[in-house]
C-alpha cells in the first residue's frame, strides 16, 4: 500500500490537500486499478477544513469526482479512525522513537503488514457503519454497534 508522508512542519491546508495529496492519491488509484482517469469516482473523506475548502471542492469538480456526504462529528464513519489509527496506536504503545524518521518507518512497517483482506474487511465494516448512521438518522453511534 502506498503512503503519502506530509513533510515535517507542513500544515495540511486545502491548497496542500488539492495540490499535493489528492493528485498523489489519484495517481496511486490509477496505477492500482489500471485506469487512465479518476473521473466518475466517489471519494469519502471527513469534514476537516482542508477536505471541504473551496480549492478542494473546485479540484474535485474539475476531476469529476463525487464526494460522499459525511455527517459532522462522525469519526465512527472514517475507516482511518475506526480501523487504521487504533491499529497503529496499539502497535506503537509503550514504544519511543528518538527521530521522527524512525517513527515514520515504524508506521510504514505497520501499515505494510496489514493484508489486503484486512483492508477489504475494513471497508465492509465501513458499509455497515454507513447503514448504522442511516438507521440512527446521522447520530453518533460509536460503541453502539
Amino acid at each position: 500500500m502506498a503512503k503519502i508522508v506530509v513533510p515535517k512542519g507542513v500544515t495540511v491546508t486545502g491548497s496542500f490537500y488539492a495540490d499535493k495529496i489528492l493528485p498523489e492519491v489519484f495517481l496511486k488509484y490509477k496505477e492500482m486499478t489500471e485506469r487512465s482517469t479518476v473521473r466518475n469516482v466517489m471519494l469519502h473523506h471527513d469534514n476537516a477544513a482542508p477536505h471541504t475548502s473551496k480549492v478542494v471542492t473546485k479540484y474535485l469538480k474539475k476531476e469529476n469526482v463525487s464526494v460522499l456526504p459525511h455527517p459532522p462529528f462522525s469519526p465512527d464513519l472514517a475507516p482511518c479512525d475506526f480501523f487504521l489509527f487504533p491499529r497503529i496506536k496499539k502497535e506503537l504503545k509503550n514504544k519511543k522513537y528518538n527521530r521522527v524518521e524512525n517513527l515514520a518507518r515504524a508506521v510504514q512497517s505497520i501499515t505494510s503488514s496489514i493484508s489486503k483482506d484486512e483492508y477489504h474487511r475494513s471497508f465492509e465494516d465501513w458499509r455497515g457503519r454507513l447503514q448504522l448512521c442511516i438507521d440512527r438518522d446521522g447520530h453518533y453511534f460509536e460503541g453502539m454497534e
